[in-house]
């Protein structure tokens, strides 16, 4: 080979090695793979899903006191249990609440693979029975009345079902239930009896005024001519069915004023009756008996009335 070949040849083969180097340089890097340990930057999902976990079971709210209502589910299912079955009678259940009742009830029609135990307890002994699937179940309790406040009552529900191997799945539902007391309230005829005379001389003129609870009052004007006086107002009976404490009713309150003028002019004008404030539920029926003084002081009197309590119950809400 001449020198002019080895030349030439020498040239185009520093041209290819610059071109190869060019197209290198030219090219983005890869990005390495993440490194392990606390950094910042995306996080690589894992290609397998973890295994989830039940989900947690929120309980419906319960029917507001003192309103007739259900707390139900809908129709598509709200609740997760651990099988099928404890799903189904889950979303099946509803509750309704008046007064102290409380009924838990479930749908019937449910189809099941195994027999399925619903036990109820409300903060004591708890009531237990086994789906059905033609009638459905039915729960009725009664709270004590106690102090007859509304209150909270605690409502727990347990599903179980029989494992095939052996052993039970168990589904708890907590809920609970805001409980108002309802009551009905009768008051008698008021006996009104003068003890001391209101006049110096002859009859005693009476203003008799007596307060209702619902504060609407009964004014009788009469004359008593023989001490101690009795005298029975029939119109003075007030009723009403399922009252709770939340409806402001008042015991009620009675005055009465002398008509009898010592001066021309200057007898006691009546400015109505003055309410105790005293709620009217929750109570113990009683006879109600005491002594009052006629407002400006000339005579005394006793009234007496009886009142009737009768606590409210719902078997067939």
């Amino acid at each position: 080979m001449n020198h002019l070949t080895t030349k030439l040849v020498a040239i185009t083969a520093l041209i290819v090695i610059t071109e190869i180097a060019n197209s290198h340089a030219a090219a983005p890097a890869a990005t390495p793979p993440p490194k392990t340990g606390s950094q910042s930057g995306a996080v690589i999902a894992p290609q397998t899903t973890a295994p989830q976990t039940a989900p947690t079971v929120t309980p419906p709210a319960a029917t507001k006191a003192g309103n007739l209502g259900s707390t139900t589910l809908p129709g598509k299912q709200l609740l997760v249990g651990p099988t099928p079955d404890l799903t189904a009678v889950a979303n099946a259940i509803s509750m309704k609440a008046k007064s102290l009742t409380i009924i838990v009830s479930v749908n019937a029609g449910l189809k099941l693979t195994a027999p399925v135990t619903i036990s109820i307890g409300y903060d004591g002994p708890r009531q237990t029975q086994t789906y059905i699937a033609s009638t459905g179940n039915r729960f009725v309790y009664y709270d004590p009345e106690g102090d007859g406040k509304p209150r909270q009552r605690s409502v727990s529900i347990t599903l179980t079902e029989p494992k095939p191997g052996g052993g039970f799945y168990n589904f708890d539902l907590p809920w609970w239930a805001d409980l108002d007391p309802l009551y009905g309230v009768a008051i008698g005829p008021l006996q009104f009896q003068l003890i001391t005379s209101c006049a110096l001389v002859g009859n005693s003129d009476i203003d008799l005024i007596f307060g209702r609870p619902d504060k609407s009052t009964i004014e009788h004007k009469f004359s008593v001519s023989i001490i101690p006086s009795n005298e029975t107002f029939n119109d003075f009976v007030w009723q009403r069915n399922e009252i709770s404490a939340s409806a402001g009713f008042l015991q009620p309150a009675a005055v009465f004023y002398s008509r009898n003028c010592f001066l021309p002019g200057q007898c006691f004008q009546p400015s109505g009756v003055e309410y105790s404030g005293v709620n009217l539920v929750p109570g113990k029926s009683r006879i109600f008996s005491t002594v009052i003084n006629e407002q400006d002081g000339e005579c005394t009197a006793s009234i007496q009335y009886t009142i009737s309590y009768t606590l409210d119950q719902y078997p067939n809400l």
